[in-house]
């Protein structure tokens, strides 16, 4: 699988990593769902 750039935020707390964490993929050009089901995973 290429490798992908991805940023990690946070939601919820005024603190990093206290809140929701989301990893967003910055690049998805051409990522299918299966690609996608396996970066979840």
């Amino acid at each position: 699988m290429k490798s992908r750039i991805y940023k990690v935020a946070g939601a919820f707390s005024s603190m990093p990593f206290l809140g929701n964490t989301v990893a967003a993929v910055l690049d998805a050009e051409g990522l299918d769902t299966a690609g996608m089901q396996a970066i979840a995973c």
